[in-house]
């Protein structure tokens, strides 16, 4: 037995000696390239968003950084593997262009972005004139976009109600005191160094009374049944007051008071009566002769029918001639009326309403019962129809 265990010692060895070799071979590391492109570059004064492709070998890491801070990248500035990358850039308000260096992956990449236009300002009007109550009065002012400006009054009795500051093209609204003083005051406004005169006058002496005088028209007037309104005309200065009402209810006007010259319309109804009414328009005013009436006189309608007819108990038919006249002999339209019975068995046979000379029909019907007596009426005449019993 002793002579065979050296051969297995030397056996174990050897195999541990070759395991071990092949325990310390490791995979090779991948070697990472990076090559960056990009499509929008050079950008206007507005700025905007740009986009860059990184081309790379997946799980290679990259970091994107850019040496301006007015450059960003919104999507995120680390990764891995090739990616499409965006960056943004913000507008320029200065005049001169600039450029920015964006590293991505240790590429690096050129931006540039152009400069505003140079600001010109335009402000209308130049100059305000503004009376001597003072009130609200406006400046325009035109500029780019962009371009800042400020508004500063250089008088205590002017001051900015809107627009104080602003950029590109606004208003600006002034509040101007009214003038306290005896004399005419100059100041004016600074918008974006230039200067807006603003001139106020002084307050006007107020002018001396008017001394009022007055006339009316017409007067008196006489009007038909059919008229319903008259104008009367007032005739004085400006300024000069005056009042109005009417004499009687059956008379109204449009106004009851009044400066200057001016005009009243009174209005009243249809007078078909056989009778005259008279009112007057009282105007009165301030001064010594206290005031003037307008009268108004309107005339009525004068009718005539015949005042009875009589029917025997089987009832009848009946012609009624009326006879009207407007109560002057010039007026030529006819004075309207109506015939209306207060019986049932008094029947109307002609249409209504009429007007002027003319006639009517009705009819009577007849009678079984005791004697009986019914009216018919026009304009507030009265026509008896008397009948005999059945």
């Amino acid at each position: 037995m002793p002579a065979h265990r050296p051969a297995l010692i030397s056996i174990t060895l050897a195999f541990v000696i070759v395991a071990t070799a092949c325990s310390d071979k490791t995979p090779a590391q991948p070697s990472c390239t990076y090559t960056v492109t990009g499509t929008t570059l050079s950008f206007s004064p507005q700025g905007g968003l740009g986009s860059l492709t990184l081309n790379t070998g997946t799980g290679c890491a990259w970091t994107a950084t850019a040496d301006s801070a007015w450059v960003t990248f919104p999507s995120g500035s680390v990764g891995s593997g090739p990616s499409a990358l965006s960056f943004g850039v913000s507008a320029n308000t200065a005049t001169n262009a600039r450029t920015a260096t964006l590293t991505i992956a240790g590429q690096a990449i050129a931006v540039s972005q152009q400069g505003r236009t140079p600001c010109d300002y335009t402000i209308s009007p130049s100059a305000i004139d503004v009376g001597a109550a003072g009130g609200t009065t406006a400046v325009d002012v035109a500029a780019g976009a962009g371009c800042e400006w400020t508004a500063t009054p250089d008088a205590l009795w002017i001051t900015i109600a809107s627009g104080a500051s602003g950029t590109g093209s606004g208003r600006v609204t002034l509040t101007v005191a009214s003038n306290g003083t005896a004399d005419q005051r100059a100041g004016g406004v600074i918008i974006a160094s230039r200067t807006v005169s603003v001139r106020q006058a002084p307050p006007s002496t107020p002018p001396p009374p008017v001394a009022c005088e007055y006339s009316v028209s017409p007067v008196d007037t006489t009007l038909h049944w059919h008229f319903t309104t008259l104008t009367i005309d007032i005739a004085t200065a400006a300024g000069c007051s005056w009042t109005a009402s009417p004499s009687e209810t059956w008379l109204s006007i449009d106004r009851t008071s009044g400066s200057g010259p001016g005009a009243i319309t009174a209005s009243f109804s249809i007078l078909t009566e056989d009778a005259t009414r008279r009112a007057a328009v009282l105007i009165r005013w301030p001064t010594p002769t206290a005031g003037q009436n307008s009268w108004i006189t309107q005339e009525g309608c004068r009718y005539g029918l015949d005042g009875a007819a009589s029917f025997p108990a089987s009832g009848g038919t009946r012609m009624i001639t009326v006879v009207t006249q407007p109560l002057s002999s010039s007026c030529a339209i006819g004075c309207p009326w109506t015939a209306t019975a207060n019986a049932s068995w008094i029947r109307v046979a002609s249409s209504m309403p009429r007007a002027g000379d003319d006639a009517f029909s009705y009819q009577v019907d007849a009678n079984t019962g005791p004697p009986r007596v019914g009216t018919i009426t026009v304009a507030g005449r009265t026509h008896t129809v008397t009948q005999a019993g059945g």
